[in-house]
């Protein structure tokens, strides 16, 4: 697995030992910036929206960021209280400008980001901030439940469920550093991007193609803030949608395939620094998981249907990560830009 729980972590920073100052999270100011592309899903945005008003959090703001659909913004303009902060992504289209839009909008010290069809738990909010109480940690970042529209495939693995933008079985089940936040439930102090820069815009979703902006920008975090963290809080929780087309084998495919390019692109990137054997790290870290604790759970349990269609998803997403992985460093190498598919 990537990131292992670090109890000794907790230990450092939650005793009289740190002697680290710390910060009243009551007096912190929290903006949640929710993004968003397309009238299709304007049902899910509204109950994302819903539920990051409702936060238990005291002091905490909205902003939905529109790219580039007029339709949409205007019908959120019209739709919800006046009060809100409604942008547009005025710059580059994708995800990553959209959330610079937002980030620029918003006036919080910790600025959180939930996608538009991630429903964040009432509480989800207040776990991510009280993490904040220790000056050195940068972001942090919470669960992700996978909310299947028609149900889990009894083929599909828990330990695949990145695929869907969720959290994979194997992750941390107490506070712990990581590497990397997940997109839909991930937050940063505001000085973060005054130290480190905005999204980049050579990476992010535009539409349903492409990604990776929300791990490069951790790996700008742990490289040019030393002595900052990352964590991960198992108890801030969102359930992120997963629609019917994207239980299905081609997708999970497709989305493997891209994920592989994406992290060729991230190693790309790095190549020529210090951070570069850091660049695949979590993904190492993961297939030895997968290798030494996923298969082996399987290969006990052939006397299951499931356990077999479950190997060959494991396999099939493993294959064609790598596959994705070695096409982006060839087209990288080659100077042609990545082309991932739809995912």
């Amino acid at each position: 697995m990537p990131e292992f729980p670090i109890v000794l972590l907790a230990l450092y920073m939650y005793t009289d030992g740190c002697h680290e100052a710390s910060i009243d999270v009551p007096s912190l100011k929290v903006s949640v910036v929710i993004c968003c592309h397309t009238m299709e899903r304007i049902d899910d945005l509204r109950l994302s929206i819903k539920a990051a008003i409702g936060q238990t959090f005291a002091s905490c703001e909205v902003v939905v960021a529109v790219d580039h659909n007029q339709e949409l913004l205007d019908a959120l303009q019209a739709g919800l209280p006046s009060s809100m902060k409604v942008v547009p992504n005025t710059g580059v289209k994708g995800l990553s400008d959209t959330r610079n839009a937002g980030i620029a909008a918003s006036s919080g010290n910790v600025i959180v980001f939930f996608d538009d069809d991630a429903v964040a738990e009432p509480d989800c909010v207040n776990m991510l901030v009280q993490q904040y109480r220790v000056r050195s940690v940068a972001g942090v970042g919470g669960r992700s439940v996978p909310a299947w529209e028609s149900g889990r495939p009894s083929w599909f693995p828990e330990e695949l469920d990145w695929i869907v933008g969720s959290t994979y079985k194997g992750a941390p089940e107490v506070v712990s550093q990581v590497n990397r936040l997940i997109g839909c439930n991930m937050s940063f102090r505001r000085e973060v991007f005054d130290t480190v820069g905005m999204f980049s815009t050579e990476l992010g979703r535009v539409g349903t193609a492409g990604e990776g902006e929300d791990s490069e920008i951790c790996m700008r975090v742990r490289h040019q803030m030393p002595g900052t963290v990352l964590l991960y809080e198992p108890r801030a929780v969102v359930h992120h949608k997963v629609p019917h087309h994207r239980s299905t084998f081609r997708y999970l495919l497709s989305r493997s395939y891209s994920g592989g390019v994406s992290v060729a692109s991230i190693s790309r990137m790095y190549a020529d620094s210090e951070a570069s054997p850091e660049s695949t790290a979590t993904e190492r870290g993961y297939l030895s998981y997968i290798l030494t604790a996923a298969v082996p759970s399987r290969f006990k349990r052939l006397y299951r249907p499931a356990s077999i269609a479950q190997l060959v998803a494991i396999g099939a997403s493993v294959l064609a990560t790598g596959l994705g992985f070695l096409v982006g460093m060839v087209r990288g190498s080659a100077g042609s830009p990545d082309a991932n598919p739809e995912c």
